[in-house]
């Protein structure tokens, strides 16, 4: 996984709020890991650099982030994704990693709580093995955006498949 992909996410979270991408239509894409995500229609999407796929919600309110980490086990896969996480998020409070699949595909979620820039977000933490790489879906919404994101959430992520 790129070391400085964490590092990048002020830096985007500060051009999105310069309105710098542009809403598109719902649109499937290949992820960095190689599996397909469905974006929802109205949402914004990036591709950084370094592969990653930054993709936002209209109201600018959710954000994901999708990233390769290259392993063999998803609870690998997840110490690393922790390591970089913990870079930006401050009183992270995650819950138990639940193991189950997605689309035929070995899947790990955790569900957490935290600070990004002082502001308290909701975060997902997704990942969906593809062979030897990971597919690692970091998502932080904000708490004032309550539930108003969920179902687009929630067909995007059982969208990915390979």
């Amino acid at each position: 996984m790129n070391k400085h992909l964490f590092s990048k996410l002020t830096l985007l979270l500060a051009i999105v709020c310069l309105g710098s991408f542009a809403a598109k239509a719902q649109e499937t894409l290949t992820s960095p890991s190689g599996l397909k995500v469905t974006i929802p229609a109205g949402w914004k999407h990036q591709v950084g650099q370094d592969g990653e796929l930054s993709i936002f919600s209209a109201d600018e309110l959710a954000h994901f982030i999708l990233a390769d980490i290259p392993s063999n086990t998803l609870s690998a896969a997840l110490d690393e994704a922790e390591k970089e996480i913990k870079k930006i998020v401050t009183d992270l409070k995650e819950g138990e990693p639940q193991t189950n699949k997605l689309n035929g595909l070995d899947a790990m979620f955790v569900d957490a709580k935290g600070k990004v820039e002082g502001e308290p977000m909701d975060l997902g933490l997704l990942l969906v093995k593809n062979g030897t790489h990971v597919l690692f879906v970091f998502g932080i919404v904000a708490e004032v955006a309550g539930n108003k994101h969920n179902n687009a959430i929630n067909a995007m992520i059982k969208s990915i498949k390979k």
